[in-house]
């Protein structure tokens, strides 16, 4: 089995590859905390900002 992965901004692919599942579910459980590490040093940035 395979699975793609893709680099998407706002709605645009940039890239895709094809993978095999093992690595698909890795990158899919890795989506998340990343997401979560961004929003929470954009959340820390603005606090400064208005601070």
């Amino acid at each position: 089995m395979t699975g793609e992965i893709r680099h998407e901004v706002r709605g645009i692919v940039l890239s895709r590859r094809t993978v095999g599942l093992d690595e698909w579910v890795d990158a899919l459980a890795r989506s998340p905390a990343e997401a979560a590490a961004s929003n929470a040093r954009a959340r820390e940035a603005v606090e400064r900002f208005l601070a």
